[in-house]
């Protein structure tokens, strides 16, 4: 699982500051077992409205960035 070697990763590094996860609604983002253990992980989660492709976090950060 993914979630949990990021975590673990982001938690190391940096101890003190929570986490936040961005999702876009994919089949294996919204998975029972996922939300499970980011409940279980304190990993808060900011949803992606659906069918809202446009929206992505990604078009306005990260690429105008590159």
């Amino acid at each position: 699982m993914q979630c949990s070697h990021y975590s673990g990763f982001f938690r190391k590094i940096n101890p003190e500051r929570r986490i936040i996860l961005h999702q876009d609604n994919a089949s294996s983002h919204t998975a029972q077992k996922i939300r499970q253990y980011l409940t279980e992980g304190n990993v808060e989660l900011l949803d992606h409205p659906p069918y809202s492709p446009n929206l992505s976090p990604n078009d306005f950060f990260t690429f105008p960035k590159i």
